[in-house]
């Protein structure tokens, strides 16, 4: 064997030992989902101030229920029926009552019972919100923003803000109370805004579609548009800062002090997922993957998401294909 020939031998056998010897790059393992515990038939609305009922809206095929469930799955009862096509609720944040409107504003102790009617209304009523003393309530009735007491004692603050589909009523930092709403002219772009309990100082603080309201924050959406999730300040609509770009049909900011917030994505045509978006940096947890979900819920602690999963294997004979589900997170 010539030298030149031993020479090219040698590089081949290097060649073969390095490749031999190399690691190959392994695909970096996708995080675990958080395992989610199944709490019965239905779409979760609201939860108590202590976060152990669950209000529960099942739909059958000539009615709606709805079902007190504990968050513990322990138990659950029926509590009221419905037929109407609009339904809105909230327990008040006091603990003491659960609100509930469909074309009648309904009153009830948190635990279902001395149910009484406030009012009714032909035109129906559309999102509530209590205050934060728990003794008034903010609806929408006829495109108007209202109030009514306990006793269905109601007043007008606001006439025609057109198509509110989401009221908040909360107080800030400095201690002002502000009812904020959102808005669909006809033909202008929606927007977000906020007044007085008494309908005073009306600001406009940004073109969006939906909104949520914690501490100086005002979360906002426009999921009819590009999808996106900002913050901006709640007093004036100012510091604007994108969170997520698209994809965004709903969420909900994490009570407590986490700085995070569960967000609804369309990932797909029929394909919807929960992620859990960090306020400040660009961390992003995906919750939820497989069944289409809706209605993001948090527990007032800020330790357990409710919402709601679409049953893939559900038959035609069971009406409702959706099913509570629980997450616990750190």
């Amino acid at each position: 064997m010539t030298r030149r020939n031993k020479l090219v031998c040698l590089l081949i056998l290097m060649v073969l030992a390095l490749v031999a010897c190399r690691t190959v790059p392994q695909p970096a393992p996708q995080a675990e989902l958080p395992t989610a515990i199944k709490l019965g038939i239905g779409e979760p609305k609201a939860i108590s101030i202590d976060g152990s009922t669950l209000l529960v809206v099942r739909t059958l095929e000539e009615k709606n229920e709805g079902w007190l469930v504990a968050t513990d799955g322990s138990t659950s009862k029926k509590i009221f029926e419905f037929t109407s096509t609009t339904f809105n609720a909230a327990f008040s944040p006091d603990g003491k009552y659960l609100a509930w409107a469909t074309d009648t504003m309904w009153l009830a102790n948190a635990d279902g019972s001395e149910q009484r009617s406030l009012f009714a209304s032909e035109a129906g009523i559309g999102p509530l919100t209590w205050s934060p003393s728990g003794q008034e309530i903010a609806f929408v009735e006829s495109d108007s923003i209202n109030i009514t007491d306990l006793d269905g004692q109601k007043r007008t603050i606001a006439e025609a803000p057109e198509s509110v589909r989401r009221l908040g009523w909360s107080t800030s930092p400095q201690g002002d109370e502000r009812v904020f709403f959102n808005s669909f002219p006809a033909e202008a772009p929606a927007f977000v805004g906020s007044m007085t309990p008494e309908g005073a100082d009306r600001r406009r603080l940004a073109e969006a579609e939906f909104f949520a309201v914690k501490g100086e924050q005002l979360f906002l959406s426009d999921p009819f548009e590009q999808g996106r999730l900002w913050v901006v300040n709640a007093t004036d609509g100012s510091e604007p800062r994108v969170l997520v770009t698209t994809q965004v049909q709903d969420f909900t900011p994490r009570p407590g002090s986490s700085g995070q917030v569960v967000v609804l994505r369309q990932t797909g045509e029929l394909q919807y997922e929960l992620w859990l978006v960090s306020v400040v940096g660009d961390m992003q947890q995906q919750l939820t993957k497989g069944s289409p979900v809706i209605a993001p819920l948090w527990s007032p602690d800020g330790r357990s998401l409710y919402y709601g999963a679409f049953d893939l294997e559900a038959t035609e004979e069971i009406a409702d294909p959706f099913e509570v589900m629980k997450i616990e997170l750190p």
